[in-house]
């Protein structure tokens, strides 16, 4: 399993999926980040 750390705070990042759409989030600051070509619409 890999651990992502945020750019901003270095938090830990969760995986989450809204609307068929997978991002990361922030546990620590809320911010989210999308990586390229990673949202469909």
């Amino acid at each position: 399993m890999n651990v992502f750390v945020c750019p901003k705070c270095l938090g830990r990042m969760t995986i989450v999926e809204r609307h068929r759409v997978v991002f990361e989030r922030c546990t620590e600051c809320g911010g989210i980040f999308l990586h390229r070509g990673g949202s469909s619409r």
